[in-house]
């Protein structure tokens, strides 16, 4: 136990140093860095009755890790279960939809937020500097709130306030109420700091329907963000597939809302695989039996995730849930076979295996230009569509 709360205190010495106000409580031991007198607690949660932590900074400026890291050790001291952020995440995200009308949206959520958290209790208040305030205060019947001086979320052991914006102004706030006696921790927050933007994006395509392309945009880009922490490359990796994935669309002569889906979907393909374990992910090693089947789910998970957002056009969808089929019909989840398989899924199938072997891997380096389009070659008319594969060829030719 010595060994866990020197560690605890190394952290805690770590937050000194990054100039963070706080105060924390050991046992009986008071730990205090609190150089502002007027700084204002925003941040407190308690670790049992042995542990508790105060911020009076916004704290969204350190990462994830040392918060993980910090929480873990916390949790081992006072052997409190633990609990996986990455997970909560992606529950609450499996659930979130964009219902047309926002009232729906913000019940939606409301319920969501009850379920994953074991809320008391939810208040939702309106920003009163919005356009057509009082419109939505009628249609939405809910309360006012004058302002909200944090720019982020506070938290105060058992009452969590999130306030989510709308074209860069705040919007509404969520105030989630835990019964008295269980508190927040620090894992609550890193899940509402990572959900934050996304959600407040779910809550803007509800209430500006009308820039449907534009909002859709920055929430897919959301989704690739998440991707991203988890799967690093990601981001890259979608952006060449998008290049190439349009410069093969106009060969094609694809319609313009085809090109749109195309590059919709060559940025959220893999979004599914925020429901794979990271050992999984990121193992060295071969996969076991198990191990590939459970990646081959990833198909299946963002299919159901990006199911749960309307604006999210079927073409799209169909990306995300049949582009690892395969020509011969040896691919998954359904096996589909030759033009059986949606064209858009074909291209992004093609492209997302061409630069996966231009790029590192954590189980293998990446190989040449030239070896990767004859490795395509060999398969083409087998596991891709060979008319798909001289056009790839084109494309990269003038590379």
């Amino acid at each position: 136990m010595t060994s866990i709360k020197n560690l605890i205190l190394e952290n805690i010495n770590f937050l000194k140093t990054r100039n963070i106000n706080y105060k924390i409580k050991i046992d009986n031991d008071i730990f205090e860095n609190l150089n502002n007198k007027n700084a204002k607690k925003i941040f407190e949660v308690h670790y049992g009755s042995d542990i508790l932590i105060e911020f009076y900074d916004n704290i969204d400026n350190l990462k994830d890790t040392f918060l993980i890291s910090f929480d873990k050790l916390l949790r081992e001291y006072t052997g409190i279960p633990s609990k996986d952020s990455e997970e909560i995440i992606f529950e609450i995200l499996k659930y979130v939809k964009t219902e047309i009308d926002l009232k729906d949206t913000i019940e939606e959520l409301k319920r969501i937020f009850e379920n994953i958290f074991q809320l008391k209790k939810t208040e939702i208040y309106l920003f009163k500097d919005n356009n057509n305030v009082d419109e939505l205060k009628r249609a939405l019947n809910i309360k006012y709130i004058e302002e909200f001086k944090e720019d982020g979320i506070i938290i105060n052991n058992n009452i969590m306030n999130i306030p989510f914006k709308v074209d860069g102004k705040n919007f509404l706030l969520f105030e989630l109420i835990k019964s008295r006696e269980k508190s927040y921790d620090i894992i609550d927050y890193i899940v509402v700091k990572n959900i934050n933007e996304y959600i407040s994006k779910t809550i803007e395509t509800s209430y500006l329907e009308t820039r449907f392309e534009k909002i859709l945009d920055k929430s897919l880009k959301v989704l690739t963000r998440i991707l991203e922490a988890r799967v690093p490359g990601a981001e890259k990796h979608c952006e060449s597939v998008y290049k190439a994935a349009i410069k093969i669309g106009e060969k094609l002569n694809l319609t313009t809302k085809e090109l749109k889906d195309l590059k919709f979907g060559s940025m959220i393909f893999d979004i599914g695989k925020i429901g794979i374990p990271e050992k999984i992910l990121l193992k060295k090693e071969e996969l076991t039996n198990s191990e590939k089947e459970e990646i081959r789910k990833h198909v299946i998970y963002g299919y159901e995730l990006v199911s749960k957002i309307p604006t999210i056009p079927d073409g799209v969808k169909e990306i995300v849930l049949y582009h690892h089929e395969k020509w011969n019909g040896e691919g998954y989840p359904y096996g589909l076979k030759g033009d059986e398989i949606p064209i858009l899924a074909q291209i992004i199938g093609l492209l997302d295996a061409y630069y996966s072997m231009l790029e590192d891997r954590p189980y293998r380096t990446k190989i040449p230009k030239s070896k990767a389009i004859e490795l395509i070659e060999d398969y083409s008319g087998v596991f891709f569509n060979s008319q798909l594969v001289e056009l790839l060829k084109e494309v990269e030719s003038y590379e």
